[in-house]
């Protein structure tokens, strides 16, 4: 979904398995952002490590939601990061 307007503008169907949402968050990222800094904003589901450190590969700016838990985040620290309950 496009933040600003909310059309949605890619899709993509995923078998099951754990890290398909993440997966295929980084193939969609790839077809449609094409602009060096553009941010992709995404809920704490996508708070993990691998997911994070592959986004500026792609200089995409990830603004990922932290996990509420003790763990440390993936989330960034350059970028305010959401807390959820």
């Amino acid at each position: 979904m496009e933040n600003r307007h909310g059309p949605v503008v890619d899709v993509e169907t995923t078998r099951a398995s754990g890290t398909a949402e993440r997966e295929a968050a980084l193939t969609m990222s790839a077809r449609t952002i094409h602009k060096a800094g553009e941010t992709l904003g995404a809920d704490k589901g996508y708070d993990a490590a691998e997911f994070v450190k592959d986004l500026p590969a792609a200089k995409i700016t990830p603004h990922v939601a932290q996990k509420n838990t003790a763990r440390s985040t993936a989330a960034p620290r350059a970028m305010p990061a959401t807390r959820l309950a």
